[in-house]
């Protein structure tokens, strides 16, 4: 669930947060949208250890980065997940709506705040993929630097992508950096997870006929292919249990959900091989 901003006010624009990380020095960097000049913009703030902003960081310890100011006239731009770097860089995904439809949106910002020129186009890029509603929903950041996106396209199925460390999209992964998987009819990945030997483990939902919509986790190997050692061909829809998956560092999956029992809905856990 979202949760207002209390401490910094981006010019006293409303501001609500959707992902928080954790730095290894104790610093807490939280991301979301604000209002500014009528439109939505990404927003960053990072806190001391204490909880008081850090004023090293952008301005007063706030950063907001808009898009699609020359296309419309103002933002309308939605972060959902954030990654941090092992350089101290600090990833930021989600949508943003460019002309009529939203597209994947990055940025990716220096460890003061500042944009990294470095990345996409001063910082940013954003990419139409099926040319009406796309959707990035988590960001991870391998090892090596390349960042997996996970989220949905207009064509609802599953759509993890990935980046090279400069934003070019990975032509080694999948088909020019992209894989789409198909469970029902109507699929969205909206988490990831990384295994020490470079698979990738996305977490999301899948509407099934009959059924509503159910959890779907999906594995792939390093190159974008289906792990088929997982679930049925790479595939699984549990029947208990959620799709926000972690991993141990034995290699075992945790995800976390829901599960009814004799009508009462109840916390789910499960640990997978």
């Amino acid at each position: 669930m979202a949760t207002q901003f209390f401490g910094p006010q981006f010019g006293r624009a409303s501001a609500t947060a959707e992902a928080i990380a954790l730095q290894q020095d104790g610093k807490i960097v939280l991301a979301g949208e604000a209002n500014i000049d009528g439109g939505e913009s990404f927003a960053l703030a990072r806190y001391n250890s204490d909880g008081t902003l850090d004023a090293s960081f952008g301005t007063g310890g706030q950063v907001t980065t808009d898009f699609g100011t020359l296309e419309q006239g103002f933002s309308f731009a939605f972060p959902e997940s954030l990654a941090l770097q092992a350089d101290g860089k600090i990833v930021v995904a989600g949508y943003a709506f460019i002309g009529q439809s939203e597209d994947f949106a990055l940025v990716r910002y220096n460890s003061d705040g500042t944009l990294d020129t470095s990345f996409g186009t001063g910082g940013k890029l954003t990419n139409d993929f099926s040319g009406a509603s796309d959707m990035a929903s988590a960001v991870a950041v391998q090892p090596d630097g390349r960042i997996v996106v996970a989220g949905k396209t207009a064509r609802r199925k599953f759509t993890l992508v990935r980046y090279d460390s400069s934003g070019t999209l990975d032509p080694s992964f999948g088909t020019g950096g992209k894989v789409t998987t198909d469970f029902g009819l109507s699929d969205s990945a909206f988490s990831l997870a990384l295994q020490d030997n470079g698979k990738i483990v996305a977490g999301g939902r899948t509407f099934i006929a009959g059924e509503d919509f159910q959890p779907a986790l999906a594995r792939y190997n390093p190159d974008g292919s289906l792990d088929a050692t997982f679930g049925t061909g790479g595939k699984l829809i549990p029947d208990f249990g959620g799709s926000r998956p972690l991993v141990q560092p034995d290699g075992k999956i945790v995800t976390v959900g829901s599960a009814q029992i004799n009508e009462d809905t109840d916390f789910a856990l499960v640990r997978y091989q």
